[in-house]
Order: C-alpha cells, then sequence, then structure tokens
C-alpha cells in the first residue's frame, strides 16, 4: 500500500514540475481535473475501445506508458498546438 501511494505521489509531483514548465502554477488544478476525466491520472491507462493510452489519452499512444515526464511533454505540446 505504501509503494502505491509513494507511487502516486511521483506522479503528482512530476505533473506540477511539468505543469509550472509548460504553462504556470495557475494551470495546475485545471490540469488534474483534465487529467482525472481523461485517465484517472494513470500513465498506464489504456482505453479498451479506441486503443487511446495515457495520461492525456492519445489515440496514436505517442509516449510510452508510464513514463510521466513524457508524457507531460506530448500533452504540453498537444494543449499548445491546439
Amino acid at each position: 500500500m505504501v509503494a502505491r501511494e509513494f507511487k502516486q505521489l511521483i506522479i503528482f509531483i512530476i505533473i506540477h514540475q511539468k505543469t509550472i514548465e509548460c504553462w504556470n502554477e495557475s494551470e495546475y488544478q485545471p490540469l488534474i481535473k483534465l487529467l482525472f476525466r481523461e485517465s484517472g491520472i494513470n500513465p498506464y491507462v489504456i482505453n479498451p475501445t479506441s486503443g487511446a493510452c495515457g495520461l492525456f489519452q492519445s489515440i496514436n499512444c505517442d509516449y510510452e506508458l508510464g513514463n510521466v515526464k513524457q508524457q507531460m511533454d506530448w500533452g504540453c505540446n498537444y494543449i499548445k498546438r491546439r
């Protein structure tokens, strides 16, 4: 149980750091809400219907499952392009 909680804490810390790098502190809470809706903040999740994967549910699964830093970089670039 402790290991899982520690792993989740690390995920939140990485998300927070990457949010500040890409946007700013005020975007952290909205991003967390988005990630809860998209993936339950699970960097390993795969949608059984669409095949979308990871934190941002990329249709093409353009990042490595479980790699939170890579997924956050992808999400930053994706959102900035939109």
